[in-house]
């Protein structure tokens, strides 16, 4: 902006509604957008105020860009640690409310975690650009675990660092028992792992999250390095509760 503009007086003769129909025109910004506002309270001209609106915008559009960096990680597009606890946090604060309040939407919680096995001999034999490719499938299965479909269920991922993933899991008690809601999505985790990452998972024992529990008691419960034994028994009952249903299904379509 030059010095004779940003020197410019206010003036009581400008007409903020035209303003408000320029800024449309070229930034395609509301007329009650927090940089309009600030820019057409300086009561200026409308060209030294759309030199203003540029530079506020590009001050939003920075400030946006740094917090977005901050909160999410570029390879999956999933919250950071400190992301996901802090929103995680959030919705349980929620789900505890409605529990005791009986207002509607998800009541309870429990959450899973999710390790990729071979990430690093991904990184190792392919190189950083095939394990990023990884990381960026997982994220966007993990951001899309819940369908439209899903009545009464909730998901918040997060990447927890390196090859560790964790899935917090709100539903609605009046509409999926706690069973059904764990089994929806241990059988989309596990047909995931078997149909769709030749690198392979390992999947927590889902943790029911309750007010008492603290999250290292969460993420210990629901660690996918937990014993080898548990961790098989898990998967097995998944994969076979998927393959039956799928039987299932495809025997009444035949039928």
């Amino acid at each position: 902006m030059s010095q004779a503009r940003n020197q410019e007086k206010p003036s009581d003769d400008i007409q903020p509604a035209k303003i408000y129909e320029t800024v449309a025109a070229e930034f395609k910004l509301p007329a009650n957008h927090e940089a309009v506002v600030e820019v057409v309270a300086l009561r200026r001209s409308e060209e030294v105020a759309l030199d203003a609106l540029r530079d506020v915008l590009d001050h939003y559009d920075q400030t946006a860009a740094d917090l977005y960096n901050f909160r999410f990680d570029k390879l999956t597009t999933l919250r950071v640690r400190d992301a996901f606890m802090e929103d995680a946090n959030g919705k349980l604060a929620d789900v505890f409310y409605r529990d005791v309040s009986g207002a509607k939407g998800p009541n309870a919680a429990f959450y899973t975690g999710i390790d990729l096995r071979k990430l690093h001999d991904i990184n190792k034999k392919g190189g950083h650009p095939a394990g990023d490719r990884v990381l960026g499938s997982t994220g966007l299965f993990l951001d899309n675990l819940v369908i439209p479909d899903d009545e009464g269920l909730e998901t918040l991922a997060g990447r927890l660092g390196g090859d560790e993933f964790g899935v917090l899991v709100c539903y609605d008690k009046s509409v999926l028992d706690e069973e059904t809601a764990k089994q929806k999505i241990i059988i989309r985790l596990n047909k995931w792992a078997v149909e769709g990452t030749p690198h392979g998972i390992r999947i927590g024992d889902p943790a029911t999250i309750t007010p008492e529990k603290t999250w290292k008691d969460i993420f210990k419960e629901a660690d996918p390095k937990a014993p080898k034994s548990k961790r098989q028994a898990i998967g097995r009952l998944a994969v076979n509760l998927f393959y039956s249903t799928k039987r299932s299904l495809n025997l009444k379509t035949a039928a």
